[in-house]
């Protein structure tokens, strides 16, 4: 059955609309009633309707209006509206705005009625066809992609499935020469943006100028950040040209991104003639891409600047520990301060390789809490130095930013005697910053601004405190307060997510459910 809504101010319309045929023999079920467009849009969002009948003029939110906001959402949604003699402009814009048909409210008939719905009711099968094939098409091109993905990433996968993957690669790029690009993508303007955004529609954007404008490649998205472009060379035999041509294709990634307002570098792997070296190039283009902490700017890294021997960097290695354990054992910030700055300098120019140093800035770092606790100290910054190294070495963060917030726990060690358990000041200030201005519209760059800190270093420091993100923490604050009025007040969904700083009532409710684990709606029921 097609679920169907009626939206009727007028009670006696109501009855003959609901009156005039058995619904349920022509395949439709009436399951809901409203009186006006803003109950009828609240309506909507808490569960699925196929098809609203709505009439123009009502308190509130108009048909119009609803018609608009819905299709603005749920585009799949059909309406026929109602209409008095009288109200023929508003059903033009009626049909304008998505309305599959119009009644006339004084002149009901059945037969004109029977034969909308019908007509209705073939468009609503027919889209669900589409929509049905293109699912699963999708899940066929996703089934590939994820095997391809993992076969990129080194993980173990039946053979066949690396087989098939190969192939659906080979079939749209073509014969080899092929080479891998790594991109790592960033806003221009630095904001947090909410997990599902896929750093808001731009990225999508952007990737889908990479499938639409460059025939031989074939990109996968890795994470938010990350994407890997496979690049085929079919009818280059040259191999210079083919290093100028891959040289060329990231350049436009480059500036492609900067139309959108996003920032991309590139790490760019060697040529290769089999397909199957794909993993190879993938981590090849990860080594170069990671020189971007020593260079952070964006460029195309297609070659790495230092390949020193293990040797070399085990020395390296074993003096900065010693050196960096005599500076803490003297207790004098001056003395730490100098030595830390020396050990990240000579980082930064002797350019290590990844794996190296991850693991020096890993062992490092571990220093810290040890040497809290000989000082007997408890601090949050301590509980979260893994997570927030983590998160710096994915996102590529500078070199400098990292000694910065490595002198900060060294600060925090040394600057003071008491014990305590409490938050940084400048942490405990963005806290009260966003108790105060929930409701409003709050960014990492506004916060940033009113602390006099770079959104990086304050996106590190506010993690490494409390142990969330910035975005996470907001939401979490605004949930309880949203659930405070849904106790105490009658608010409608749209008010209650308006008051606590959401923008759109949609968002609020799914960032309500993931947070709770019941609706808006069962909440306020319970």
């Amino acid at each position: 059955m097609l679920q169907v809504m009626i939206v009727e101010d007028n009670a006696i319309y109501r009855y003959a609309v609901k009156s005039i045929i058995q619904w349920e023999d022509y395949g439709f079920e009436l399951t809901t009633e409203a009186i006006n467009g803003m109950q009828a849009f609240n309506y909507i969002q808490e569960r699925h309707y196929d098809l609203v009948i709505t009439d123009i003029s009502m308190p509130e939110m108009n048909g119009l209006d609803l018609i608009q906001q819905t299709k603005q959402l749920y585009p799949e949604i059909k309406f026929i509206a109602l209409s008095s003699f009288d109200d023929f402009q508003f059903v033009k814009e009626a049909m304008k705005l998505g309305a599959e048909d119009y009644l006339l409210k004084h002149d009901l008939e059945t037969e004109g009625l029977i034969n909308t719905l019908e007509q209705v009711k073939s468009k609503i099968l027919k889209d669900r066809e589409k929509l049905a094939k293109a699912n699963s098409q999708a899940s066929d091109l996703y089934l590939s992609n994820f095997s391809l993905r993992k076969l990129v990433l080194g993980e173990s996968i039946p053979a066949h499935k690396a087989n098939q993957a190969l192939s659906n690669i080979q079939d749209k790029l073509g014969r080899p020469p092929y080479i891998v690009h790594l991109l790592h993508i960033t806003a221009i303007k630095y904001e947090e943006v909410e997990a599902d955004s896929m750093l808001s529609k731009a990225r999508i954007l952007f990737l889908d100028d990479i499938s639409s404008e460059n025939e031989f490649t074939y990109p996968i998205a890795l994470s938010d950040q990350k994407v890997v472009v496979i690049q085929s060379f079919p009818n280059e035999k040259s191999e210079s040209r083919v290093a100028q041509a891959a040289h060329e294709l990231a350049g436009s990634f480059i500036l492609s991104a900067k139309r959108l307002q996003l920032s991309v570098s590139v790490g760019m792997s060697q040529m290769s003639m089999n397909i199957s070296d794909i993993s190879s190039l993938y981590q090849q283009a990860g080594a170069n891409l990671f020189q971007k902490i020593y260079d952070d700017q964006e460029r195309i890294f297609s070659s790495q600047e230092y390949r020193g021997n293990s040797s070399e960097e085990t020395g390296i290695h074993q003096s900065f520990m010693v050196q960096l354990s005599l500076a803490f054992k003297s207790e004098d910030m001056s003395v730490i301060e100098e030595e830390v700055t020396h050990i990240f300098d000579m980082i930064n120019s002797s350019r290590l390789e990844m794996k190296h140093v991850k693991r020096l800035l890993f062992d490092i770092f571990a220093l810290l809490p040890v040497i809290a606790a000989e000082r007997k100290m408890m601090l949050n910054s301590m509980n979260h130095w893994h997570d927030v190294l983590l998160d710096s070495m994915e996102n590529l963060e500078p070199i400098r930013e990292i000694r910065e917030y490595f002198l900060s726990c060294c600060r925090q060690i040394f600057g003071q005697k008491d014990v305590r358990q409490s938050y940084r000041k400048d942490i405990q200030m963005a806290r009260d910053y966003i108790h105060a201005h929930y409701n409003e519209d709050i960014s990492v760059a506004d916060l940033s601004i009113v602390l006099n800190l770079s959104p990086n270093y304050l996106s590190k420091l506010f993690r490494s405190e409390t142990g969330k993100r910035i975005v996470e923490y907001i939401n979490q604050y605004r949930i309880e307060a949203a659930k405070k009025l849904l106790r105490e007040t009658n608010l409608k969904v749209y008010e209650v997510g308006e008051k606590t700083g959401f923008q759109e009532t949609s968002y609020f409710c799914k960032v309500f459910k993931e947070m709770t684990g019941i609706t808006v709606s069962e909440y306020r029921k319970s």
